[in-house]
């Protein structure tokens, strides 16, 4: 194993990005991601490599205490193995770039800012979607009222048709 790939496996070990990133994208319906250098979609998980956009190895610097290695805890370190730097990318791009810069992490970028729009969209629909079940339920509670007491067959005849009266008069 050359230096570089002995940087690389220390740095990888200091944080567990692979399993953050799948975390924090989880991808379209789950089971797909994109390459950030291509664009071919990857469909489960084997088959996505997680890359760093700004290559770890460039900035790699072992600690030692005494003569055994430890852990490096500073702030590039966790910068660097964060989700924001990782991007999902397929095996032949990986290979490709390896541990280069330029266009690649212009690329990873691109990606990277559509995985968090992506995201904020996820959320934002899933808040609509919730919000709107609730108010949803809410009013199927109160137009359920004249049903729970014990009023008569036509009050309650009455209020079905009102009820499809007002669905019709809203929905065409």
């Amino acid at each position: 194993m050359n230096s570089n790939q002995n940087k690389v496996r220390y740095w990888r070990e200091s944080n567990d990005y692979r399993s953050e990133y799948f975390k924090k994208n989880p991808g379209l319906l789950g089971c797909i991601w994109f390459c950030s250098q291509c664009g071919v979609p990857l469909k489960g998980k084997e088959n996505v490599q997680v890359d760093h956009i700004i290559p770890p190895s460039l900035f790699a610097k072992k600690k030692y205490k005494g003569t055994r290695l430890v852990s490096n805890t500073s702030l590039l370190s966790i910068a660097l193995n964060s989700s924001f730097n990782t991007v999902a990318i397929c095996h032949k791009c990986n290979l490709e770039k390896s541990n280069k810069v330029g266009m690649y992490t212009v690329k990873g970028t691109t990606a990277k800012g559509i995985e968090v729009t992506s995201g904020f969209i996820r959320h934002l629909a899933s808040w609509i979607v919730y919000g709107s079940a609730r108010f949803i339920w809410s009013i199927s509670q109160i137009l359920a009222l004249p049903f729970r007491k014990k009023n008569s067959l036509l009050v309650k005849i009455i209020f079905i048709f009102l009820y499809l009266f007002v669905i019709l008069y809203l929905f065409y």
